[in-house]
This record gives C-alpha cells, structure tokens and sequence, in this order.
C-alpha cells in the first residue's frame, strides 16, 4: 500500500464512510472535498500519476478550487476561415502538483478486483465503506468516440484552441489543436467525434500535414487520447455511485469532463450526505430533468456532427465562434438546456442554406432511429 500524498490505511481499519474507485481529477478532487468534511475515505487506483493533458477555462473553476496549479495560462484562437478570439482564459493543468493537494486521504495502488455497492477488494483484501463510488472513466463500449495525437516540441506558435481548417489530403475532418505545456508547446491533431476508433496513422499523418515532420530527438513527448463520446449506461441501483466520465460527464459534442466533474463534486457530496447520517441517497444532481434534456439535445448535435461532410464540418464548427463569449460558455457547458438550445439555433441560423439543409436531415435521421 502506498500513496503520493505518502497516506496508507491504517491497518486495522476496514470501514469507511466513502471509498472512491479511480482517482483521476474527478475521483481524487471528489475525494478531497469529502475528506475536508470529515469522511473517512479510502482511494484505489493502479497510477500513481496522471498521464493525460487535461485542460479548461478558468472561469469554469467552482469557487472552491480557485487557484489550481497549471503549467499554463493562454487565451488561444480559433481559426477557421477567419480568426476568431473567445477571450476565455485557457488553463492546462499541473497534474503532478494538482494530485498532490487532491491526495488528502489513505489510498492504494492497485486494480480493484471487485467494486460493488459497498464493498471493494482490491489486493486480495475486502474494504467496506457506507458508499463506494466508481471514477474509472469511461466504460469501454462501441459507438462514437473522440481521438487525437499529439506531440510536445521546443516551439514558442501562438496558442490556438482550434485550428479548423481542412487539410488538402485529409479524408477525415480533424483540428489542430496548439496549446503552451511545461517544455514546450502540445501540438495535437484531434478527431472530435468519430464513428468507432481511427486508425493512429491517419492522425499522425494530419498531423505531418499541420506542422511538418520532425525527428525523434526533437519531440519532447508524445500522447494518445481516445475515449468514448456516447451516452453512460443506466445506473445499477445495486452497484456503486458513477461518477465524472463514468457519469456521463464527457460532453457529447466538445469532449469536455474535467469542469463538470469540479462542478458537480460538492452537489454530489450534498446528495450522498445523507447516506452518510444514516438516511436514504437523494437524485444525484446529474440525474435532474435538466442534465437529462440538456444530454438529450447534444446528442442531436453529435449526431450532426457525425453526418456532415469533411468540407462541412469545419465549417459548422466555426459557427460556434460566432457566439458571444457568454453564449458559447452555456453552449459548451453540460447541464444548461436552454444554453444549449439557444446556441444551437443561433448557429443553425448562421450557417448557409446548404448547410442547413445538411443539419435538418442529420436532425432528421436521427428522429428515425430513436
């Protein structure tokens, strides 16, 4: 047993108020809030460190993590057929240190071999706890996913959130994304939602075709991303609580998880409260009428997505831009139905006939299946 915060389960205990299964920045920041109030809590997980880029807008921070530790603070562009500037604050940030202040509690470094509704056993030992909770990411399942492939270089580019503009030999839509990161700067090529996983060598050839070959010597990292985009499965009332990307948190047009996840942890905490003293759990906040319309309508926009041409794509995306800054944050925000609504007739409305025609159909396809 062990723990970067250098935490291990006192030996003797067995029981706790809250374990947290996959301690990712959704489980360990869950975690740490409820260990604040005073929870007995244990974490399991088989990393001792966080592997992936995670990026967001700080005005996307709940109040109670104001001051996060980043390796870098940008306001990117987006670029398409002509430049766009959000002027929202882009944050990437420090997983090391970010890990090290969410660590406030005992945890092991293992694989659970069982996680149920309140019990988890992890290197041939049973831990119980009054709720378990499930922060392992996305469940492995078919269906649209989101993929990219990146590499950190020496390069002092300007940050560019997206960058929409075909490539001359692309068969399939990606962006560039180019984003500051300790070392130097990330240049990624990203499929943001695709039918079923690429393959790797069609993004690192977009990539090729972005910023040109480079040798191994001057490529201080690389890394793959890939996760599924398509809606969670149904809660088991008798396993344990899901939370963040396990939620469904993941946004099914933007990707986006890792501020939901922040947002959600003390409403879900408030929720789970009651177990706690002893009384029945409530409906988690993610469960709501209003997150549940809200994923509703972004399915239909994924779906869109999916249907549009490689030509069309760049083109429906930069709509979003057209937004003002207020109305492109509760677009692209999980949970704001109305949000969500309104921007996505604004951006109907400003796209070209043809273009419409394309929406109203993939709209229309979808009705179809359901």
């Amino acid at each position: 047993m062990s723990s970067s915060a250098e935490n291990s389960p006192r030996p003797d205990v067995t029981r706790f108020d809250m374990i947290v299964v996959g301690l990712g920045p959704s489980g360990a920041a869950l975690a740490h809030r409820a260990s604040l109030r005073g929870w007995d809590v244990l974490g399991v997980d088989p990393q001792p460190v966080w592997r992936n880029t995670y990026g967001l807008f700080t005005d996307e921070l709940p109040d109670w993590l104001p001051d996060p530790p980043v390796e870098s603070l940008s306001t990117p562009s987006v670029i398409g057929e002509s430049e766009h500037h959000p002027d929202r604050e882009y944050a990437i940030l420090d997983n090391d240190a970010l890990r090290r202040r969410f660590l406030t509690f005992p945890t092991i470094i293992g694989a659970a071999a069982e996680v149920g509704r309140r019990r988890v056993r992890v290197n041939n030992r049973t831990h119980v706890a009054d709720i378990v909770v499930d922060a392992r990411g996305a469940t492995e399942t078919e269906g649209p996913v989101q993929q990219a492939y990146g590499v950190v270089l020496h390069d002092e580019a300007a940050p560019v959130w997206m960058d929409l503009r075909p490539l001359e030999h692309g068969t399939t839509p990606t962006f560039h994304y180019q984003i500051p990161v300790r070392g130097g700067m990330l240049h990624e090529e990203t499929s943001l939602v695709h039918q079923g996983p690429l393959p790797w060598e069609v993004l690192r050839n977009a990539l090729r075709q972005r910023i040109g070959d480079h040798p191994d010597a001057e490529v201080i990292a690389s890394e793959k991303v890939l996760f599924p985009m398509n809606a969670p499965a149904d809660i088991d009332p008798t396993g344990p609580v899901p939370f963040g990307a396990r939620a469904g948190f993941i946004n099914p047009i933007s990707g986006f998880s890792v501020a939901t996840s922040l947002e959600l942890t003390d409403p879900t905490l408030d929720t789970l409260s009651s177990i706690i003293r002893g009384g029945t759990q409530h409906r988690l906040p993610w469960m709501t009428p209003r997150y549940r319309a809200d994923r509703r309508l972004l399915s239909i926009g994924q779906q869109v997505l999916l249907e549009l041409d490689p030509d069309e794509l760049p083109l429906f995306l930069e709509k979003v831009f057209t937004l003002s800054r207020t109305e492109q944050k509760r677009f692209l925000h999980l949970g704001d139905p109305v949000g969500t609504m309104r921007g996505m007739l604004r951006i109907f409305l400003a796209c070209d006939r043809h273009l419409q025609r394309r929406i109203i159909r993939a709209v229309v396809s979808r009705s179809q299946r359901s």
